[in-house]
């Protein structure tokens, strides 16, 4: 790690991305709510909290963005959102600024475009911080697959065109975005349903709750049970589980809650493993965590145990051919053959996203190459704080 200058030796606290302990069991029926959410960063910087305000580091941890934004966030699409002052702007790749921070608020970029608001009113800029359509707008989301929700004043939520046309009437309240051709909508907030691209209710059906779709099928609740809809909005899969987890590579998880067992299902609702697993999550490229009498393991797309439950183990879904493993209370990592390959040595990781985890450790916090190298640690940042203040009074003792 670069020794830092004085100006920057203050206390650094990283902005880490939160992890789900290994084993734990989410609200599937929203677990595909954010799905597709990634755009990808376009930047190697990563956001670094420096006492009470925030920059950016490279992937040697060498300061690149001074910390002066009260906060800022990862990279999408090249751009990352800062604040300072309350007002909200924009970092290009490599650190410098793209848009001044001059909006009460702003979300990421999406589709070459990002909401933004001044006054209470919300439109779109482009990259350069150009207006490209009109701040006139209650609110509005980010765009996805083309159409973005938008509320126009005094109105409930409609969808509009990269060129600002309504293409979907305003009618529902609190939308999702576009996913896989579709966009979770309510009308009343008591029963749900798909909206399409052309503004029609797939299957003129409305449910008590309803997912978005991927791979074309979404989870639709019908009474107190889950079940799955088909792109006609045909009840491809009858509702008769407790708990469902969107499609991901072929096949969803489900589960019935009195029977305590979890399953895999094709699209036609056949089983590709049998129930007795007593969790299991979703597939992760090509692999999924499951767990049998509390120990942890993966199957692949053909229902084969691969990694076989070890005894003592915690796992997390694989990222970039890496899966974070849990052995006596440490994390480490274990690649797609179940071979540990970077050691457990921290008290919590986050799976590999392009290129880099997030560690925890006591008070020590930081970011992880494939090769398990710290790249930025807080321990090693104060250390180095700590010496280069006994250089300073040692200095200053040696003047006088």
């Amino acid at each position: 790690m670069r020794h830092l200058r004085p100006a920057l030796l203050v206390l650094l606290v990283l902005g880490l991305a939160a992890c789900a302990g290994g084993g734990d069991e989410p609200a599937a029926e929203h677990a595909a709510e954010h799905a597709g959410d990634d755009h990808g960063h376009g930047s190697t910087l990563l956001p670094a909290n420096v006492g009470t305000k925030w920059g950016f580091v490279d992937r040697k941890g060498n300061m690149v963005v001074p910390p002066v934004y009260d906060r800022a966030e990862v990279f999408n699409e090249g751009y990352a959102r800062v604040q300072t002052g309350g007002l909200w702007g924009y970092l290009a790749a490599d650190g410098s600024v793209a848009v001044d921070p001059k909006f009460e608020n702003a979300l990421r970029f999406t589709e070459g475009v990002a909401a933004v608001a001044v006054g209470g009113r919300w439109g779109y800029i482009d990259g350069t911080g150009e207006t490209v359509l009109p701040l006139v707008y209650d609110y509005a989301i980010p765009f996805s697959e083309g159409l973005a929700a938008v509320r126009p004043e005094g109105q409930a939520f409609g969808f509009i065109d990269h060129d600002g046309n309504l293409v979907i009437e305003p009618a529902y309240l609190n939308p999702g975005r576009f996913q896989d051709g579709t966009a979770r909508v309510t009308p009343d907030g008591e029963v749900w349903g798909l909206v399409d691209t052309s503004g029609a209710i797939v299957g003129g059906r409305w449910f008590q709750r309803a997912e978005p779709m991927t791979e074309g099928m979404a989870a639709v609740q019908v009474g107190d049970r889950w079940g799955f809809v088909d792109r006609a909005g045909n009840l491809a899969i009858s509702p008769r589980y407790t708990r469902v987890y969107p499609f991901s590579q072929g096949y969803a998880v489900v589960g019935i809650a009195e029977e305590a067992q979890w399953w895999m299902i094709d699209p036609r609702g056949n089983a590709l493993v049998e129930p007795g697993y007593g969790f299991m999550k979703s597939f992760v490229e090509g692999l999924a965590a499951v767990r049998r009498d509390g120990n942890w393991g993966f199957i692949d797309t053909t229902g084969t145990e691969v990694i076989p439950c070890t005894p003592g183990w915690a796992v997390k879904d694989f990222g970039e051919g890496l899966a974070p493993v849990r052995i006596d209370g440490k994390w480490g990592f274990v690649d797609r053959a179940g071979k540990i390959v970077i050691e457990p040595r921290w008290e919590d990781v986050s799976p590999f996203h392009d290129g880099v985890a997030t560690y925890r450790d006591g008070e020590d916090r930081g970011y992880l190459d494939r090769e398990g190298n710290v790249i930025w640690s807080l321990q090693a940042t104060l250390e180095e704080m700590r010496r280069q203040a006994a250089a300073a009074d040692s200095a200053a003792a040696g003047s006088h």
